[in-house]
């Protein structure tokens, strides 16, 4: 890891997660505020049809509470979905750069073609395998249930129902609202959601992450290769005897 471009990954990771912030979740700090503007307008729209003679004020005044309601509503599940979408965005950056680095550096020692095809194509715990086997486990840092937390959070954002969905629904139900305590198992996918906190809880494990990859690794550092990464340089093997 060239200290620079560690910094780099940071300062942009830091960008990300504050721009977002400002420029998208600060549109919803006054809903109360345009879901009552929401309600005036349609009162307003409706009061050109407004027949004196035979119209009762009082019910254009409820329908206007109405709208309202639910238009507040709709803003709380944007907000929502916002929030997701920045969690998704940045945990998605954090793999795409971590997958390009290793690929990068094994290239600069290995000329396969197989083994850094197939690191873009392993899931999460392969990946955390792989860095196992070059002497960093990353399952025994204090960022890694952070981390894991977030790739299941953006799993079920993505995929709806699966095992990322069980994993939260079983182990943190906190990520769901409108929690039902006494049946958990009624929780849907849908229902997912992140906090304020949660989005500062996986940026600081991502920027933990950068800040404890290590500056390089030697031949004492490597254990045995996972399955996967075995498979691959066998396959390379092959394809250069032909």
């Amino acid at each position: 890891m060239y200290e620079p471009y560690r910094q780099s990954l940071i300062e942009g990771h830091e960008f990300y997660v504050e721009q977002g912030k400002h420029r998208l979740l600060s549109q919803f700090e006054n809903i109360n505020e345009d879901a009552d503007k929401h309600a005036d307008e349609w009162l307003k729209e409706s009061g050109k049809w407004f027949n004196p003679e035979t119209d009762d004020p009082a019910h254009g005044y409820e329908r206007a509470e109405q709208k309202a309601i639910e238009f507040y509503g709709m803003l709380v599940d944007l907000r929502e979905t916002t929030r997701l979408i920045i969690t998704a965005g940045m945990f998605h950056q954090w793999d795409k750069q971590l997958r390009d680095l290793l690929t990068t550096e094994i290239r600069k020692w290995y000329d396969g073609k197989e083994f850094p095809k197939r690191v873009w194509n392993a899931n999460f715990d392969q990946i955390v395998e792989l860095l196992k086997s070059m002497g960093w486990n990353i399952e025994d840092t204090e960022f890694f249930e952070s981390l894991n937390r977030c790739r299941h959070v953006v799993n079920v954002f993505k995929h709806g129902n699966g095992g990322s969905f069980e994993t939260l629904r079983d182990e943190y139900p906190e990520f769901f609202k409108n929690l039902p305590s006494e049946h958990p198992m009624w929780i849907q996918f849908d229902q997912l959601k992140v906090n304020e906190d949660h989005l500062d809880e996986f940026s600081s494990a991502i920027i933990a992450f950068w800040k404890k990859f290590p500056d390089d690794v030697t031949d004492k550092d490597l254990g045995e290769a996972p399955d996967w990464v075995e498979k691959a340089l066998k396959k390379d093997e092959k394809q250069k005897e032909r």
